[in-house]
């Protein structure tokens, strides 16, 4: 009578338990905005953020938030 078998019915792998050629989705580093004022966008998020951008060109400002990455880029069309 009584014994319940445990079943394990997903189980995450583990990196260190997965062959070498298995390539894992394992979470995002970078979040990209696309923005309408580039500059407001940079001076906003630098002032939430509390840092300068690491990158700051007129295609792209780059800021490095707690090991992630938040890019910014202007629209399509938007004046640079």
């Amino acid at each position: 009578a009584g014994r319940r078998r445990r079943r394990t019915i997903f189980r995450r792998p583990t990196p260190s338990l997965m062959p070498e050629s298995t390539s894992a989705f394992l979470g995002l580093r970078t979040a990209i905005y696309v923005v309408p004022d580039l500059a407001a966008a940079r001076d906003w998020y630098a002032g939430v953020v509390g840092a300068a951008p690491y990158f700051d060109e007129p295609f792209y400002v780059g800021f490095e938030v707690g090991g992630f990455k938040l890019g910014l880029m202007p629209a399509e069309g938007a004046d640079a």
